[in-house]
Order: structure tokens, then sequence, then C-alpha cells
């Protein structure tokens, strides 16, 4: 048992199973919320962390970042870029979005007054003469890793944990060959798929073993795999488990050979897939999003000891009256919390539904009823 219990103490204890000193915590928000948070009362200036919130928020803004220093979250992330490092190009723009072509060649609509993932119009990589075109952009080189040594030192002193992020390879390669090319080429052509994820499955690998070369060893891996929506899966646990399995475990073995735990990130009702989730060799599930049917209540029965769970706290309820969000957060807390292996997070970015008061009642409620000892 520690004596004082750090961050990264406390994340590491319940990813092995153990128990802490209270529920780790981590959120995500919407550039929105933090609008209408500082009308409510969260200060503009930040005080002790030395950040004078912007009037405007964009998506470049580091706003996570400092609601996590705020708030005291437990979990730091470091990014990884495995995109095909094309030059972003601006191809139209007015007073209410902008059409850009990304890093990954895919064409996008960002629309100025609301945040949310952009309007997908075209992609670069089409066909199988495309991926031979530019499959060589996703070699490994060390400008992939996003690591601010400044900041890195500053979070290993203060005892936090730190994780990397990336994508996991059904996202990375929708991403330069589009969701319905991706989805077609499953059935059509899994040979062209299984290439591209074994490249994307090599490259995460290279980055994660360089960030431990290069001096900045991480505590864990986290596969941003949005694979589900609300009624199920986009792919049958059979095609997951031929075409996409074995690279997720040659990521999660060669995590393990470094001594780090593999988290999977997947919105929507994965329910199908968790079996599969825990033989590939993932850890940890977040966020189980509550409106797509995930219940941690009934999770934590079946999966107590062999994956840790993470978040589940309706985002509807925080919106909802204060009654609401005590009963949300009592009962996800105190199932949550029975044999550990439970890690606090909104089912989702906190949207602006949620008022600052009632992020702050269930703050407080966490740090009540959170505590083991």
């Amino acid at each position: 048992m520690c004596v004082a219990w750090t961050s990264k103490d406390r994340v590491a204890a319940v990813l092995n199973f153990e128990i802490p000193d209270r529920i780790p915590k981590q959120d995500l928000y919407w550039p929105e919320t933090i609008q209408r948070w500082t009308e409510e009362g969260l200060p503009r200036n930040l005080g002790a962390l030395g950040v004078d919130l912007p009037a405007y928020f964009d998506e470049e803004s580091p706003i996570n970042s400092w609601l996590s220093d705020y708030f005291g979250h437990d979990m730091r992330q470091i990014g990884l870029d495995n995109t095909l490092q094309l030059p972003e190009e601006l191809l139209d723009e007015t007073d209410n979005y902008i059409v850009k072509r990304n890093a990954d060649g895919m064409t996008v609509k960002h629309f100025k007054e609301a945040s949310g993932p952009p309007q997908m119009i075209d992609v670069l990589v089409k066909t199988r003469e495309d991926w031979n075109e530019y499959k060589s952009r996703l070699a490994y080189s060390r400008n992939r890793l996003k690591v601010d040594p400044e900041t890195y030192h500053r979070w290993r002193k203060h005892g936090l944990f730190i994780y990397a992020r990336t994508n996991e390879p059904y996202v990375h390669t929708w991403h330069f060959h589009g969701v319905e090319n991706t989805l077609m080429d499953m059935v059509n052509d899994p040979g062209l798929v299984r290439d591209m994820f074994q490249t994307s499955a090599d490259l995460t690998i290279a980055m994660v073993q360089d960030l431990f070369s290069s001096g900045y060893p991480v505590d864990a891996l986290v596969l941003g795999g949005d694979m589900c929506y609300r009624n199920g899966p986009l792919f049958s646990p059979q095609f997951y488990e031929e075409l996409l399995l074995p690279f997720d475990r040659m990521i999660c073995n060669a995590c393990r050979d470094l001594g780090i735990p593999v988290i999977l990130h997947t919105d929507g009702d994965c329910r199908s897939l968790i079996p599969l989730y825990i033989k590939a060799g993932f850890r940890g599930l977040h966020p189980l999003e509550a409106k797509a049917g995930m219940d941690l209540r009934e999770l934590k029965k079946i999966y107590n000891g062999r994956l840790v769970l993470f978040g589940n706290i309706d985002v509807r309820a925080l919106g909802g009256t204060k009654e609401d969000v005590r009963t949300e957060m009592l009962s996800k807390i105190t199932a949550g919390k029975e044999g550990g292996g439970y890690i606090y997070h909104s089912d989702n970015s906190v949207p602006p539904s949620v008022s600052y008061d009632n992020y702050l009642l269930a703050m407080s409620l966490l740090e009540e009823h959170g505590i083991y000892y």
C-alpha cells in the first residue's frame, strides 16, 4: 500500500486490478462547455496554473489539459501523429464554415459555430493503386512524437499518470481511406485492409517504442477505435476477430513487452465485441456510452477483474436536475468502486448542456463517495 498516493500510483493500481486510495478521475470537455462555465463562475484566470482563458476556444486550444489541471484529474495525454503528414490546404472559407484538406488528404468541412467532428467530403486513398502510392508516408520518424519536454517533466514531477494516444488500426485506416471504403473493402478486398491495418499497427508500435528509447516513457497507450454506434458494432464480431483482432493483439503484445497496458476508446454499443477485446489483450475500455445502452452496473458483474472500465457517467443526467446528478453519480460510483477496476469519466466529452454547478456537484460527490480508505 502506498503511504502517499500519486496519480500515477492510483491509476496504475486500478489498471493492475488493485485497490487504490480513491477512484481515479479524468474527463474531456467541449469548447462551448467552457464558454458557458466561464459565464457561470469558472475563473477565466486559472490562478496557480498561470492560464488566462481566451475569449474564444478553437480546436487547437489545450482546453482539456487546462481543465484537467484545474479539477485535479489524474491522467495526462501525449499525442502520437499517425497521419500521412501531408501539408494541410485551405480550400474554402465562409462566415459559417471552413473546408480544408487535412494531413491525411481527407477533404473536410469544419463548422465554425459548432464543436464535434467535421463533415467528411472526400478522401485521397480510394484504390489499391492510391494505397501503393501513399503507403510509404506512414513510415516512422521521430517528428511523429508530440512531446513537449518541459510539460512532460512537469507532469512527471507532479506524479501524474501519462499515457500516449493514437488511433486503433480501423479508425486510422478510415481517416485516409474513408469509412465506406474501409467497410466495403473489409468484405470485397480483405487483403488490402489487412495491409492497411498491418501498416498502422507497425507505425503505432514504432512510435510507442521510440517514446521509451528517446527518454519519454509513458504509463499506458490509449487507442481511439470508434467501431460502434448506438445500435452495435459497424461490423460483425467475426469480421473483428478475423481482420482486426490480430493487429490489435500485435499492439497489445508490444506494449506488454514495454510493461504498459493498452486501453481502447470506442463510442457506441460494443457489448458484443468485449470478449474479443479481452482476447486481443486490451486492459481497459472507455467511455461506456450510456445512451448506447452501455451500463457500468451490468458490465461490472460480468467483467470485474478482467477489464478496467472507464466512465459511463451519463452526460444527459449531468445536464438534468441536482437530483439527477446525485442519482447518476451515486449509482455508478457505488458499482464502479466495488472491487476496484473503475476510473471516473463522463460517457463522452462533457457538453454545454451541463451547468458549472452540476459539474462541481458531480466532482464533490466523487470526492466524497469515491474513497476506499
